[in-house]
């Protein structure tokens, strides 16, 4: 609680908060209380990791609403890796993906699925889209969302951007660097 009151408070120029996943985490309650702090104007975040905080769908969806309703916004790096957000996350993610300023994204390791990805990759396709890395690996993405990520790379009105995608099985492991690029 003391963090989260620095976060905002006038005088702290917190620019960088990682959120230590050491048990029990910050959980979905926390994840809540997180929200509600980086919908205040005060909060000044640039860069938030929850690695592993097991925030699931419910605390990503409070984050993510938080991010999209501060309108000035200046979060550049979201890392919810092994959050376990899954595919309602990853819909809450692609939600705010149109009205923010996220340019480094990191969702690996959190069973998303085909479902959860066609999300993500139809915010990525839009023309205003500021991300520039995005992870997704460890997922459970099949050949179709794969073939979804390759198509990207030909559509007139996705910005330049750096997907690394791995698919993953127990026999293969595939990595995949997409580049997309702004078509006039």
């Amino acid at each position: 609680d003391v963090v989260l009151e620095a976060l905002c408070h006038p005088e702290t120029e917190l620019r960088e908060l990682e959120v230590d996943p050491m048990p029990p985490g910050i959980g979905v309650e926390g994840a809540k209380k997180l929200a509600e702090k980086l919908k205040q104007e005060a909060c000044q975040l640039e860069k938030l990791e929850l690695f592993n905080n097991d925030i699931m769908p419910e605390g990503c969806a409070a984050i993510m609403d938080a991010i999209q309703a501060h309108p000035t916004n200046r979060l550049s790096f979201l890392s919810l890796r092994q959050c376990q957000i899954g595919d309602a996350g990853a819909q809450s993610v692609a939600d705010a993906l149109w009205d923010c300023a996220i340019t480094e994204l990191d969702l690996c390791f959190n069973g998303i699925t085909e479902d959860g990805q066609f999300w993500l990759t139809l915010a990525l396709r839009k023309q205003e889209s500021t991300v520039v890395k995005f992870w997704i690996h460890g997922n459970d993405i099949g050949d179709d969302a794969r073939a979804e990520i390759e198509m990207i790379r030909d559509v007139s009105v996705c910005t330049a951007v750096r997907l690394c995608f791995v698919c993953s099985s127990r026999t293969t492991i595939l990595l995949i660097f997409v580049w997309l690029r702004r078509c006039r």
